[in-house]
């Protein structure tokens, strides 16, 4: 019974690892000058887009008053935000119960079996995210935001803020780099289990 706890809590947590390449500075200047996002903005795009990551870590109150927004783009925002705040939370929960376990079960090796498991398993679910990402990000694209947010709500107009800020070819960028983070973390949750057999344990 511990073990399959052990899995379920270890299960997200390479994707919520990865995932957290969306405060990694470099991508988004990278991406920024790779889409000439700059050109389509009077205002600084990339201290926008600062702000919008502090509003998104409830940091800030508002999205940055540079740029101009319609009532739907304000309320995709909002509901950014709660997913955003809530993805946070899972994984400070994950981490706390984690912790919790290891400090109150303090046998790690015992466990290397169950970290074998649950990156095998994230590495099945990433092949077929990256499947779905060769063969349709946009399907994968759509797919997320269908299962976050309300039918509709995040459909905008080729010359909306947020489209012209975050064009498709970003998005698809960082879902490919997110989902390789997330590879490399379930990988490394082989690798005690696959070293203790190497050394015949």
């Amino acid at each position: 019974m511990k073990q399959i706890i052990i899995i379920l809590l270890l299960l997200p947590l390479p994707f919520f690892l990865g995932s957290l390449y969306i405060f990694n500075d470099s991508f988004w200047e990278h991406s920024f000058d790779r889409y000439a996002v700059q050109d389509e903005f009077d205002a600084d795009i990339k201290d926008a887009h600062d702000t919008i990551i502090l509003y998104l870590l409830d940091k800030k109150d508002s999205l940055p008053d540079s740029l101009s927004y319609n009532q739907k783009e304000i309320v995709h925002m909002d509901d950014v935000k709660v997913v955003f705040q809530g993805f946070l939370l899972v994984l400070k929960i994950i981490i706390i119960l984690l912790g919790l376990f290891f400090i109150f079960n303090q046998s790690y090796k015992n466990y290397s079996g169950a970290f074998y498991h649950a990156g095998l398993i994230s590495i099945i679910i990433f092949v077929i995210l990256a499947l779905l990402f060769v063969f349709s990000f946009a399907f994968s694209f759509s797919s997320f935001h269908t299962l976050f947010f309300a039918a509709g709500s995040w459909v905008f107009s080729p010359g909306d803020t947020l489209v012209t800020l975050y064009p498709s070819g970003l998005f698809a960028d960082l879902f490919r780099d997110v989902m390789l983070l997330t590879a490399f973390y379930s990988l490394l949750f082989m690798i005690p289990k696959i070293y203790k057999q190497h050394r015949g344990q």
